[in-house]
C-alpha cells in the first residue's frame, strides 16, 4: 500500500486544529457545566441534597 506523505515543519506537525468546531465544543461544555451547577444550587436551596450511588452524607446516619 503506497501512501503520500506531506512535508511539514516541526511546528506545523505539533499544531492542533483551530477554528469554530473547537470553540463550539468548549462553549457547549462550559454551558453544560453552568447548567449543572445552577441545577445543583437550586436543589440545595430547596433542601434536597442529591447523593450519588452508595455514597451517603453523614447526616443520614
Amino acid at each position: 500500500m503506497v501512501t503520500e506523505h506531506t512535508k511539514r515543519t516541526a511546528e506545523e506537525a505539533r499544531q492542533g486544529e483551530r477554528g469554530r468546531p473547537v470553540v463550539k465544543v468548549l462553549a457547549a461544555s462550559l454551558f453544560l457545566a453552568v447548567v449543572t451547577f445552577a441545577g445543583l444550587g437550586i436543589l440545595h436551596t430547596a433542601g434536597v441534597v442529591p447523593t450519588i450511588g452508595a455514597i451517603e452524607s453523614p447526616e443520614n446516619y
